[in-house]
């Protein structure tokens, strides 16, 4: 029997998640409004949290969409963080799991700027939309 349906229980866009230890996250300056020179790259981490049924879990992805709608990114959080033999038992099944997830898209290019607007991260399981959260994103000229 299953513990978990999928959700999103948090979903923290900031300008870095720092680990503390090892199961215990910082996160640093949430943002709700990003700045960085348009076109450009915008950089940034997320942290989110996750209840996942392993026993049909099939895909996890992470999708990055910019104001249009349109999919900048696709992250496989699956082959990131899911497919390690500590969450699956001893009979070879996927256990129930919580999963706390920290990406830095901040130590590489971030993502692709090309206009102002609103910027959304969406989770999707199974390809089932659990939800997810949004920056606004204007021109560094904008900042006051």
């Amino acid at each position: 029997m299953n513990k978990f349906t999928n959700k999103l229980a948090y979903a923290v866009i900031s300008e870095e998640v720092a680990k503390s230890n090892l199961d215990h996250s910082i996160i640093v300056k949430p943002l709700i409004v990003g700045y960085t020179s348009i076109p450009g790259n915008f950089k940034f981490s997320i942290a989110a949290g996750l209840l996942l049924d392993n026993g049909s879990l099939k895909s996890v992805l992470m999708k990055i969409k910019n104001p249009n709608g349109e999919v900048l990114t696709d992250v496989d959080l699956m082959q990131m963080y899911l497919n390690s033999t500590d969450y699956i038992d001893l009979e070879g099944i996927r256990r129930d799991y919580e999963v706390s997830i920290d990406i830095g898209l901040s130590h590489n290019q971030g993502i692709s700027v090309e206009s102002e607007g609103i910027y959304k991260i969406e989770f999707v399981v199974n390809g089932d939309s659990l939800g997810g959260t949004f920056i606004k994103i204007l021109d560094e000229e904008k900042r006051i």
